[in-house]
């Protein structure tokens, strides 16, 4: 039944969203045509495939086919060949290699799929895969943390384990921050992209992992029970390569310590012990005065026994009648206790002394106490790559 419209602005809006949908569905029939006569499903007009060889460049108009196989792909990320192949056509102006993984899409008017590898564009990455290195890295006249120029590695394309490493190996460039030298041999696994110049439509390859360490001859210190060195060190007691340390000096740090000195050929000698001596230690006296006691003297007390007694007797003697009669007075000690004695106390005095003295002490020993060296190493960044 046919619409009628009144020309109001809402009808105006409402016959134009009509024709947008009878255009749609216009639209719609004819794909669904192109894709009957294709016998092409909707859900197969974008797979994901790999190629099972190389597949030329687009030179101008003119583009090349080659086969590749149709993967499945499940719901944890995996890809599996599904044992179908398609015929594909490279219309991009760079080549796909063998083994590559492309979506592919159906051509609505002519029924071929079709696949873009990236063009050129300028710095434009092309691929992005695993590789496995074929050989140690290489490097040219000087190294790279020395201002060479950039090192490289042959490599193969290779699953995330290694495993499956297939076509051609080519070489990929190892860039590293400056005053610092790569470290990757033979059969590592990292990860790896194509890149165009951005100039033109040339293609190199390049780590996209962290593949730097330290310069050659630098040098670290470890911890543990004689840690295992890893790749490209190797412990600084004397039985390195010294033909692979490239300017390090090859010293034995095996119980030493360094020094902050001039350069020698050997580190500092500590000579452990727990205890050192020292005999003969001269001791000199030289004294003034000195005082032993105070200045006081004198009396601090007595002690007696009594006194005792004393007899006097008088006696009279008649020599005659005319005369005058002799009175003799005899004394007596009776008791000789008149005897006594004191004590005394001596309070102190005072000595002056001066002189020199001298003599040798008896040898004395000091205690050190030593912290623990075992399980600290040192190890040297030596040059393992494949010049």
């Amino acid at each position: 039944m046919a619409n009628f419209y009144t020309l109001t602005r809402e009808s105006i809006k409402k016959l134009q969203a009509d024709h947008q949908r009878i255009r749609t569905a216009i639209v719609n029939l004819q794909q669904a045509g192109n894709r009957m006569a294709h016998k092409a499903t909707q859900r197969d007009d974008s797979l994901v495939a790999k190629a099972t060889g190389a597949v030329a460049a687009r030179s101008g108009a003119t583009i090349t086919s080659g086969t590749f196989t149709i993967q499945a792909v499940d719901s944890a990320g995996t890809l599996a060949d599904s044992n179908d192949t398609a015929t594909v056509f490279n219309v991009g102006d760079t080549a796909i290699s063998s083994g590559d993984y492309y979506n592919i899409h159906r051509d609505y008017r002519t029924g071929q799929w079709i696949t873009h590898a990236p063009g050129s564009g300028g710095g434009a990455t092309v691929n992005i895969c695993y590789v496995i290195a074929q050989e140690n890295w290489m490097y040219s006249s000087t190294l790279p943390s020395a201002g060479g120029g950039m090192a490289w590695i042959s490599v193969k394309k290779c699953d995330q384990d290694g495993t499956n490493p297939t076509g051609a190996a080519f070489d990929c460039f190892l860039p590293t921050p400056p005053h610092m030298d790569p470290n990757v041999i033979t059969n590592q696994v990292f990860c790896a992209a194509e890149f165009e110049d951005q100039s033109d439509s040339a293609s190199t390859w390049a780590s996209i992992s962290d593949i730097s360490d330290l310069a050659i001859g630098s040098v670290k210190m470890m911890t543990g029970n004689t840690p295992t060195a890893a790749q490209g060190w190797v412990p600084l007691d004397g039985n390195q390569d010294t033909t692979k340390t490239a300017g390090g000096n090859a010293i034995d740090m095996d119980g030493r310590s360094p020094l902050a000195a001039a350069l020698g050929a050997t580190g500092g000698d500590l000579a452990p012990s727990d205890t050192t001596s020292s005999v003969g230690v001269a001791v000199s006296i030289t004294g003034a005065a000195a005082n032993t006691g105070s200045s006081e003297t004198g009396i601090e007390g007595t002690s007696s026994d009594p006194a005792g007694t004393i007899s006097v007797t008088t006696e009279t003697i008649n020599h005659d009648s005319a005369g005058m009669d002799e009175i003799d007075v005899v004394t007596e000690v009776t008791d000789d206790g008149l005897d006594h004695s004191h004590t005394i106390t001596d309070p102190g005095h005072t000595h002056t002394v001066s002189g020199t003295f001298t003599g040798t002490a008896s040898a004395h020993a000091h205690e050190i106490d030593l912290h623990p060296w075992a399980g600290i190493l040192f190890y040297e960044r030596v040059n393992n790559s494949g010049v």
